[in-house]
């Protein structure tokens, strides 16, 4: 019994004697096994789309595309791999918009490393088509990345599949809901008479403040008169100088 006090009080003794005193550590370097090796610059590229060639779009496709331009050039460890750009293209079908079918073109040809997006819905808003293009470019050699930015997601991390299955479906359902609002609307408008015919190309016609189409009789007397004429036996060239000589007002009929 008086043994083993002795050794807990010897023990106990060395620890406090490691703590008090100071002891001289030599320290070890480690050794350099391997030689530092430049990170590899990743070969970076945009995609930017609109679907319409509106005005204001149009301004908004300009921007998007000198914004991932100078993003792009000015990081030091980027490569620019291109801006691929489709403009008045619907975001439900692929395969209508060129340059997203050239940029995966390069993606299995090896050109790409990282694609930016703003959004999912920029880039596919249908489930399925995003779903399998994602899994497709996951899967080359190198894998190539699609970086999200409203949502700050690489689509090469670990949590990446559940995220954006989730982020599809909604994009696609919005696209869904959007698409049955406008057909909801052309249908009401048939039902009440006003028909989604533009009249800026129909002379003849205009429309009231309703919306519906209507005759413009002024010029819609010219239009009757020519086709009177030419059933009457008189030659186009009759006509025209017909027209001419009496000073008839032919703009845009």
């Amino acid at each position: 019994m008086v043994r083993r006090n002795y050794k807990i009080t010897r023990q106990q003794k060395k620890i406090r004697d490691a703590f008090v005193s100071e002891r001289t550590v030599e320290i070890i370097p480690a050794k350099r096994e391997f030689t530092d090796v430049k990170t590899k610059k990743l070969r970076v590229a945009a995609y930017c789309r609109v679907s319409t060639f509106d005005e204001s779009q149009s301004g908004s496709f300009e921007l998007q595309k000198q914004t991932y331009t100078e993003r792009i050039n000015s990081n030091p460890d980027w490569i620019m791999a291109g801006i691929y750009a489709d403009q008045g293209a619907s975001g439900t079908s692929i395969k209508r918009r060129e340059q997203f079918q050239q940029m995966l073109h390069d993606c299995r040809c090896g050109k790409i490393d990282l694609i930016i997006v703003k959004s999912v819905s920029r880039f596919a808003r249908n489930q399925l088509d995003f779903i399998s293009i994602y899994r497709e470019l996951k899967a080359l050699s190198p894998p190539v990345g699609i970086y999200i930015e409203d949502i700050n997601l690489n689509t090469l991390d670990m949590n990446s599949e559940f995220i954006l299955g989730i982020m599809a479906i909604v994009a696609q359902g919005e696209s869904e809901q959007k698409s049955a609002s406008i057909t909801w609307s052309v249908i009401e408008r048939f039902k009440r008479g006003i028909p989604m015919i533009p009249t800026h190309n129909l002379p003849v016609y205009t429309k009231d403040h309703y919306g519906r189409v209507m005759i413009e009789e002024a010029k819609a007397k010219i239009v009757r008169l020519v086709y009177d004429s030419y059933i009457e036996g008189m030659t186009v060239s009759e006509i025209a100088s017909f027209l001419m000589t009496s000073q008839v007002l032919l703009t845009r009929i």
